[in-house]
């Protein structure tokens, strides 16, 4: 576990205050506890996590809340993120999801392929589809299914 001491100044004002925080790194997440800021359960307020393959950022930004406040993905600033606009099957809203895997909506939770840019569609390859089966693209042999 690795341990960083920093100092924050206040970004709006030359003589505003400063507060410290201290940063933890371990192999499965890095919290930040800042001086005169407490959580619920322990001082963490802000970890960044890998969830399912993308980083996020969980924040308990009310200390009488014992879940998070905020969950926020990291998916769209991946350096490598391609999405797609979507039709969810479900609530019929367009919703834009990344084009590499299997999504749901972040709407009502349904999941969404992300079908609607291939290429194949209204051919025969279209039917040839491993994206029911083994997650195998046909449109775009360099993704995979991603659970």
């Amino acid at each position: 576990m690795d341990k960083m001491n920093v100092v924050l100044e206040e970004v709006m004002d030359e003589d505003g205050g400063k507060i410290e925080a201290e940063v933890t790194g371990c192999n499965r997440n890095i919290t930040v506890v800042l001086e005169g800021y407490e959580g619920v359960s322990c001082d963490d307020i802000v970890l960044v996590e890998l969830c399912e393959g993308v980083a996020r950022v969980v924040i308990w930004a009310d200390k009488e809340q014992e879940d998070p406040t905020h969950i926020i993905t990291l998916e769209k600033a991946k350096a490598d993120a391609i999405t797609t606009y979507e039709l969810c099957p479900n609530c019929e809203e367009e919703v834009e999801i990344p084009m590499d895997r299997v999504s749901n909506c972040p709407n009502c939770g349904e999941s969404i392929r992300p079908c609607g840019d291939c290429p194949n569609n209204g051919t025969d390859l279209h039917d040839q589809c491993g994206w029911r089966e083994d997650g195998y693209c046909i449109a775009f042999p360099d993704f995979r299914y991603k659970k």
